[in-house]
């Protein structure tokens, strides 16, 4: 929650996902198998400039409950751009 708080530029409520792609791997690294596929899907995703607090606190959480994404269900109460992730994920033959 630090490094996002402290990431953050001036009063925006987000980080750039550049910053983010910069940061994940550094902060949650191997704790996490999503990690490296993650911030490969920010930084291709064009509709995802910005990550918020709430997703970026989502992730790690993401990280230690769903090991399959091939059980994910997009019916969770996740934050959308993980639904977008696991759908990414699918879609180009990552499982």
């Amino acid at each position: 929650k630090f490094v996002c708080q402290f990431s953050r530029e001036g009063s925006m409520k987000t980080i750039e996902k550049e910053i983010v792609a910069a940061l994940l791997p550094m902060v949650i690294g191997p704790r996490s198998q999503h990690t490296e596929l993650f911030v490969e899907f920010l930084l291709q995703s064009s509709g995802n400039d910005r990550v918020t607090f709430d997703q970026w606190n989502s992730f790690l959480e993401f990280s230690t409950s769903v090991h399959d994404l091939d059980e994910y269900s997009d019916e969770g109460a996740w934050p959308i751009l993980l639904d977008e992730y696991v759908e990414w994920y699918k879609s180009n033959g990552k499982c």
